[in-house]
This record gives C-alpha cells, sequence and structure tokens, in this order.
C-alpha cells in the first residue's frame, strides 16, 4: 500500500491542516480512479453536517468499489478514521457515501446524480474544485 501522491500543486502549499490533508487525499483518489464530473464543496457556511463534501459519478459499481478502495487507502495512511460507509452492501449500490467526520464523499451512478443533483441542493456552499483543476 502506497500513500497517495502529491500533486506539485500540493507539494509547494505549506503544511496544510489534518482535514485539508484529507480533502486533498480524497480529492486525488478521486481523480486517479476516473470519477467524473467531481466537485469539492467547502460546506461549513451551509451546514454543521461537515466542513466538505466531495461529489463524483461512478460509472459503475466496479469502479465504485475502486474509488472506496482508493480513498480508503489515503485515509489510513493519513491516519484517520472512518465514521461509516453506507452503499456497499451486495456491491451494486447506486450511491455509496463514505464519513470521513468532516468530510463526507458522495459517489453517484449517472442517474442518481442528475436526479439527486447535490451540487444544486447545497448552491450556497463554495466551490473549491471542480473537474481536475
Amino acid at each position: 500500500m502506497t500513500p497517495p501522491r502529491r500533486t506539485a500543486r500540493a507539494a509547494a502549499r505549506p503544511e496544510a491542516s489534518p482535514e485539508t490533508q484529507l480533502e486533498e487525499a480524497l480529492w486525488e483518489a478521486l481523480l486517479e480512479k476516473r470519477a467524473e464530473d467531481p466537485v469539492w464543496l467547502d460546506v461549513r457556511e451551509v451546514t454543521d453536517l461537515a466542513d466538505a463534501f466531495l461529489i463524483a459519478t461512478m460509472n459503475n459499481p466496479r469502479q465504485g468499489a475502486a474509488i472506496v478502495d482508493a480513498c480508503e487507502q489515503a485515509r489510513k495512511a493519513l491516519g484517520h478514521k472512518r465514521l461509516g460507509i453506507e452503499g456497499m452492501e451486495g456491491g451494486a449500490s447506486s450511491w455509496v457515501v463514505l464519513d470521513y467526520g468532516d468530510v463526507i464523499v458522495h459517489l453517484l451512478m449517472p442517474e442518481q446524480r442528475g436526479y439527486y443533483a447535490l451540487e444544486h441542493l447545497w448552491a450556497d456552499a463554495r466551490v473549491v474544485r471542480r473537474g481536475e483543476s
């Protein structure tokens, strides 16, 4: 198991807080496993549920499982705990939620992503990153 790779941009920044390190590592895991249309929302000003939501589309349950594995490796490498995981039962879920306390990752199949439109539901949240930028 290798720790998540650091981008040149991340390496150039001053040392981030543990929460920000987790957010960065989870974001990199989404990109590494080619999750589609990832969005990183800073939700601190709109809810007490978490500090950040990472939302992405998985094309099939197998890709979803690979993304979950990558997120779990990133989390473990940083020594964070997972509070919960929903949607991995039976391996064919259309929505997986990884709860890391201050950071919540939502992985949705395209139909559910369009239907639930989480980015629009949390439209008052600040977009930290979108896509690979």
